[in-house]
């Protein structure tokens, strides 16, 4: 950050404490138009990229998209299709029909992927407590919960929380995970769904996780990843650098790594690319035009190019790490 808007300098890695220089310096806010420049540092060792200062605030314009509540636009994006039940259904142990239809598009990847990424990759728990930290409008809250979790939400941003509430009548403790003060042991799972870059201290986070999570009980954490195709083919006008909102930002390596040092046992660590087209379109916008107005959740594109980017990061994110996001299954020991 420039030297009105910086806290404390961040020049040193979270993970190895190793000096790095900066990797994209005069970075601005190009989605809500906060004043001033932003540095990202990045540790090419760890994996992990930061924002080199503390913002100020955590600048949410008006129109962000957690704000959103229009009641009948985020009821139906909650909603769950019949097809896309049956492929949770057949992936991950929700209770419902999967039909010979269902099945066989579960075997598709990308298919696969969109779906379980509906309930983020969690696998169903017979009535399971789930707790979504940073719930933003409260579409995913909602559907799990018609999937038969149990939920209850953590959001700091009190227009996001109001929003979620008056949508779905949801619980929603209006701060951070520490002021909720919630008793240890309290949940079988806990998701994070581009949660994690936002927090000041991700090991910290985790640790909070760690002590509400019954034994045996799962945590997935969802975030963009910095070893992305998205990221390296469009640089400093990659979308989810998104500063200075995004404090890190990951690798799957550095966040099995903060996911270890917050005493979780890791389970897997892999990369998704169920959101290349939704990054090839903002990126690609990020890279023609100074300021890019819709920074919501806008429909992805559906043109031949922006198809082609998902089928490749598909293709390289079974192997090479190249999904758009990269996502962390832990556990508590039994």
């Amino acid at each position: 950050m420039n030297s009105a808007d910086a806290g404390t300098p961040r020049k040193h890695c979270l993970l190895c404490g190793t000096v790095r220089d900066p990797l994209y310096s005069a970075l601005r806010d190009r989605i809500c138009g906060t004043p001033g420049e932003f540095t990202v540092r990045e540790c090419a060792k760890c994996g992990l990229a930061w924002l080199d200062g503390e913002p100020a605030t955590e600048p949410h314009g008006e129109g962000y998209y957690t704000h959103v509540a229009d009641h009948e636009r985020l009821a139906q994006q909650a909603d769950t299709s019949p097809l896309a039940r049956a492929a949770l259904t057949t992936r991950l142990g929700y209770t419902g029909d999967a039909g010979t239809t269902g099945r066989l598009l579960a075997m598709l990847p990308p298919w696969r992927e969109r779906c379980e990424a509906l309930a983020l990759f969690l696998p169903a728990v017979t009535a399971g407590r789930l707790l979504d930290v940073g719930c933003g409008n409260g579409v995913f809250a909602a559907r799990m919960r018609s999937l038969g979790w149990d939920v209850m939400c953590v959001e700091p941003d009190p227009r996001a929380a109001t929003a979620a509430r008056g949508a779905f009548g949801l619980t929603v403790h209006s701060g951070t995970l520490e002021s909720a003060a919630l008793p240890s042991g309290s949940f079988d799972a806990i998701a994070l769904g581009h949660v994690i870059e936002h927090v000041p201290d991700p090991i910290a986070t985790l640790a909070e996780c760690r002590r509400l999570l019954k034994p045996g009980g799962q945590l997935v954490a969802v975030t963009p990843n910095i070893r992305s195709l998205g990221r390296r083919m469009f640089g400093r006008h990659w979308m989810h650098w998104d500063v200075p909102r995004h404090r890190y930002l990951f690798s799957p390596d550095s966040l099995v790594e903060v996911a270890r040092r917050a005493g979780l046992r890791t389970v897997q660590a892999r990369t998704s690319a169920r959101g290349a087209r939704w990054a090839w379109r903002r990126s690609r916008q990020l890279t023609r035009h100074p300021v890019v107005a819709d920074n919501g959740g806008a429909g992805t594109s559906r043109g031949p190019a922006a198809i082609a980017f998902q089928l490749a990061e598909t293709a390289l994110a079974s192997w090479s790490h190249a999904g758009e996001e990269c996502l962390v299954l832990a556990t508590v020991e039994s």
